[in-house]
């Protein structure tokens, strides 16, 4: 049965599990997708088989991000900027296009295989940032390697992957018919993932895992599956007892310093010499207080613009301007962005980007909640929740992982 299974899997079905692992690794993706790309445009070749468009509305849903991000070239100045945002979207139109290549019975019969794969590349590359940290510890005898400013830089994106991957993990426990060996395995895996999503301190996505834990908890009650949710919520509020892994709750007071100022009437083109070079020290302040001026500047913008908004490579520029009018001096140094995908894509596209983001993103969730599916279910609730603290939709880091599996759930339907 297993050999036949085997037999049955072809190069574009081992390549799409291969993406799947590495979606958390984002050197190699480019390379990934050009060789998927390639190889079913061979084989596509070779069979002289036409394109299967009887999925072409979820590719269209699918590919919504790009083409907001080719209109919102229509909006802009900043072309270069523009073009930049739209080759980081370039994953949500050459996913749809790759899974318009498989048929709906050979997504439903990867489906248990994808989500391993994406779990196991998650949970390699956790835990090659846990054992680079205990390398330093070793040679150092500094505990702060563990820290999640030192223990890797995609702190947020990573974090929401393992968030995902630790959600999956914990619905197999839902299974009757689980080994003992299996429930050692997974309840390894689960520790894991609680234990790394602590020490990268990303504080949304922690509330966001008991939560999700917490609904789905109440959803198995009735199953023996509610221990697992329980133990997972116990475990992680235990981990956070600890000072050293609570400490991003806390709201740390801001050091004033002096610093040169750039005037506000700035140009364009001085805006970004002034930022980099002129500014050497500034107030720095919290996580917290920088987004909070982001969003107060964000809003300022959209007010001005609310229907189609700044375009795709003004809204950085726009923002920067802004924080320097509102004399948010350290949000202008560090250019931050509005860590919110609403009011990101609100920014860049207006209100009608907004809509569309909304409509994707609640009719994944409207189609999870119909069929009961536990996995997308989870899926898109903590895309819902964790787009309210993050831009993770066109963020180079994470949008290959937001565009494979946002696709995945479309066409597994």
């Amino acid at each position: 049965m297993l050999k036949q299974r085997f037999q049955a899997v072809q190069l574009p079905d081992f390549l799409l599990l291969f993406t799947a692992s590495l979606l958390v690794f984002m050197e190699v993706i480019p390379v990934i997708l050009s060789l998927f790309l390639l190889v079913i445009l061979i084989k596509l070749l070779l069979q002289k088989s036409k394109f299967d468009f009887s999925n072409w509305k979820l590719s269209l849903l699918a590919a919504l991000p790009f083409a907001l991000a080719v209109l919102g070239l229509l909006n802009t100045y900043n072309l270069n900027d523009g073009l930049a945002d739209l080759s980081r979207l370039l994953p949500y139109f050459i996913f749809p296009f790759i899974f318009l290549n498989f048929s709906l019975e050979k997504i439903k019969s990867l489906k248990n295989w994808i989500l391993f794969a994406v779990i196991l590349g998650t949970l390699f590359k956790l835990d090659f940032y846990i054992l680079q940290a205990l390398v330093r510890f070793i040679s150092t005898g500094n505990p702060r390697h563990f820290f999640y400013v030192n223990l890797v830089q995609e702190t947020n994106s990573l974090s929401f992957f393992v968030l995902i991957s630790l959600v999956f993990v914990l619905l197999n426990f839902r299974e009757k018919s689980m080994s003992k060996l299996k429930i050692i395995g997974f309840s390894f895996i689960a520790v894991n993932f609680i234990f790394g999503l602590i020490l990268m301190q990303s504080r949304l996505i922690i509330l966001a895992s008991l939560l999700i834990t917490g609904i789905f908890l109440l959803l198995n009650l009735k199953n023996r599956a509610r221990w697992y949710f329980a133990i997972s919520i116990a475990l992680t509020l235990f981990l956070l007892f600890f000072p050293a892994l609570n400490g991003r709750f806390k709201t740390l007071a801001p050091t004033q310093q002096k610093s040169e100022l750039p005037d506000s009437t700035s140009s364009k083109s001085e805006l970004s010499e002034s930022t980099s070079s002129k500014i050497d020290t500034i107030s720095c302040m919290s996580s917290s207080d920088l987004r909070m001026n982001a969003l107060k500047s964000s809003l300022a913008i959209v007010q001005k613009n609310p229907i189609f908004g700044v375009g795709t490579g003004d809204w950085k520029d726009e923002l920067v301007k802004k924080y320097i009018e509102l004399k948010y001096f350290c949000n202008a140094n560090e250019q931050t962005a509005p860590h919110n995908q609403y009011l990101r894509t609100t920014l860049k596209h207006g209100f009608l980007g907004l809509l569309v983001l909304i409509t994707g993103v609640f009719l994944l969730f409207y189609n999870a909640w119909l069929t009961k599916n536990h996995e997308k279910l989870s899926y898109s609730i903590a895309l819902i929740i964790c787009l309210v603290g993050y831009d993770f939709m066109d963020s180079g880091a994470s949008a290959p992982f937001v565009a494979f599996l946002s696709t995945f759930f479309y066409f597994d339907q």
